[in-house]
């Protein structure tokens, strides 16, 4: 890092005056920048390099030496040292000049914009004087400053002005407050943005550390105030849902409470801090006042659209779908259940919606919820609670409104994976923003008819036996059980819980069927099978229907097998010659 001490000469005639920086004043001097350098020396202030930006009629006026432009009293012209031979005498070897342009039209405005900018280097340190500025170069010095900033990382540690007085002694005085100004709107401008709040932090801890220990108490007020706000920053930026205490909603109720602590704080000499952190308050103010989970996450993911983050609001959106059929079909649970979101509502969302252009079938989503009353993982309480939520939400809702929810969980996974997924989407802005109004319809409908959500009761009545649900071992094939052996019975009543085997008779498939033929053959057992709620499914028959149906139950967590049978071959002399005869014996099913 350089200290760099950047100025600017102009043209004018400079009249002697004393210059007083703090409790130091130096002797009369024409130009500011020989007292200011002066002086600054004198307080054990090194600078790495010393910058002169000169126009050429100021460097003709006051860099050599300096030369009136009017006569005095006379008649005659009057001349004094330039700053080059006080430069050279005292700052030899580390001093510069620049020349610039005057800046006339918008081509030297540009140019005169980058001369400053290329002088100043990657972490500068920069003490900028403005007092003799040409023209309009110190309202120039403030973006290109601001530009630098961003660009090459560096820090302002002094602006300097020097108030002229001609008969008195005339003050030195700092602007760095007015570069704080800017870091102040940069900082609300970059929380606008994109949400992260610790620039916010950052602008009033720098401030702090400038104060005497008397004054810092009352700026260490802003800045525990500002902690919370970056607290609820944090939260929202990594997608806090839920009620922990490190939740959105935790933060947000906390920020709210020390809100009040800045009405306390009227020091003028810090309203500049008060108005930064009140405006960022107030973008995020609604966050605090959601009585329900899933509208706290409704907002959060407005919030995350408004900022352009993607990620964050496919990921709240996800979760607020699910929140959302959490408090409404099973409002005395705890939403935040992680056991009951995935097993009973997430998995009824998921079934309910599908990948191609055919909505599933509700028989295939009761056989889906049947299931959760024979999962060992959970207790009979549980059992008969997630299945009762699972069948309220699939009888309740319209599976056409659903179907957006299979773009919103692909993209979420898609981002969260990196896009290191085959198949991957690209997502955009406009996406998102038409899942969120969709998701508000979706959620309206389903408010809208929420007297018509059935009981508990009537719910688990659906996965009773006598609702066509028979569960136990299905035979799809062409062989009928009653000619099983005793072996292959006993085999395919313990792989199901009912000790039950149902024949469903798999027809003859004509060999001139088309493919579009063979699909609808394989869709309508693969349905009638599939409401009946099978443990298991043994099917064998046509290839092209076996392998639709097969991989159908696959994707549906059906078990699906084969039978596997010992070919035993006989020989028998005859009056006729031998003839052979086989047989064969049932040894196993067999996974496909």
């Amino acid at each position: 890092m350089a200290k760099i001490f950047l100025t600017v000469v102009g043209t004018g005639d400079y009249s002697p005056t004393e210059y007083r920086l703090g409790d130091t004043v130096y002797k009369k001097e024409r130009y500011v920048q020989k007292a200011l350098l002066s002086m600054l020396k004198d307080k054990g202030e090194h600078f790495n390099r010393i910058v002169f930006f000169l126009t050429a009629r100021a460097r003709e006026k006051n860099w050599e030496q300096f030369t009136a432009a009017r006569p005095n009293i006379d008649g005659e012209k009057e001349t004094d040292e330039g700053l080059k031979p006080f430069l050279e005498k005292n700052f030899s070897g580390i001093y510069e000049a620049l020349d610039i342009c005057e800046g006339k039209n918008e081509h030297e405005l540009l140019e005169l914009f980058n001369s400053m900018f290329d002088a100043i280097g990657e972490n500068d340190e920069i003490t900028f004087d403005i007092t003799h500025g040409f023209r309009f170069i110190p309202f120039l010095f403030f973006p290109v400053m601001s530009y630098a900033k961003e660009l090459k990382n560096i820090s302002i540690k002094n602006i300097y002005y020097g108030l002229f007085e001609k008969e008195k002694v005339s003050d030195i005085i700092d602007l760095k407050r007015y570069d704080e100004i800017l870091d102040c709107a940069s900082s609300a401008h970059n929380f606008r943005c994109s949400g992260n709040s610790s620039e916010i932090c950052n602008v009033i801890n720098r401030r702090v550390k400038t104060l005497p220990d008397d004054e810092k108490s009352i700026l260490g007020r802003y800045n525990s105030i500002a902690k919370c706000l970056d607290d609820l920053s944090k939260a929202l930026l990594t997608c806090q849902g839920g009620m922990q205490k490190f939740s959105i909603s935790k933060k947000a109720e906390n920020l709210m409470k020390n809100k009040q602590r800045l009405e306390n704080l009227n020091e003028k000499e810090h309203r500049i801090f008060n108005n930064l952190i009140s405006h960022a308050i107030t973008s995020v103010s609604e966050l605090s006042t959601s009585e329900l989970p899933y509208e706290l996450g409704m907002k959060a993911v407005e919030w995350y659209i408004s900022k352009g983050l993607i990620m964050q609001a496919y990921t709240g959106l996800r979760e607020c779908i699910t929140t959302f059929f959490c408090c409404t079909y099973a409002p005395n649970h705890e939403c935040d259940d992680a056991k009951f979101r995935q097993l009973a509502v997430d998995r009824a969302i998921t079934s309910s919606i599908s990948r191609d252009e055919k909505a599933p079938d509700k028989a295939s989503c009761l056989r889906i919820a049947a299931k959760l009353l024979k999962d060992d993982s959970l207790t009979e309480a549980q059992k008969k609670e997630f299945a009762s939520v699972f069948v309220k939400i699939i009888t309740h809702i319209d599976f056409e409104k659903m179907r957006f929810i299979q773009r919103v969980i692909e993209f979420r996974n898609h981002m969260n994976h990196f896009g290191m997924r085959k198949n991957s989407n690209n997502v955009n802005i406009d996406h998102v923003e038409k899942h969120f109004s969709q998701t508000k319809e979706l959620f309206k409908d389903i408010y809208e008819r929420r007297n018509e959500i059935i009981s508990d009761e009537e719910a688990l009545s659906k996965l009773m036996p006598d609702n066509n649900f028979s569960g136990g071992f299905i035979n799809f094939s062409n062989h009928p059980s009653s000619k099983w052996s005793e072996k292959q019975l006993e085999a395919a009543y313990s792989l199901c819980s009912s000790s039950t085997v149902t024949d469903v008779q798999f027809l003859d498939v004509p060999a001139d069927l088309t493919e579009e033929e063979i699909q609808k053959i394989a869709e309508h057992y693969a349905e009638k099978i599939t409401a009946m709620s099978p443990d298991v499914v043994m099917c064998m028959g046509e290839f092209g229907v076996s392998h639709k149906v097969t991989e159908f139950f696959k994707e549906n967590e059906i078990t699906v097998v084969y039978s596997c049978s010992e070919r035993i071959v006989s020989e028998h002399i005859t009056e006729n010659g031998t003839e052979k005869s086989s047989v064969f014996n049932f040894v196993r099913f067999r996974k496909y």
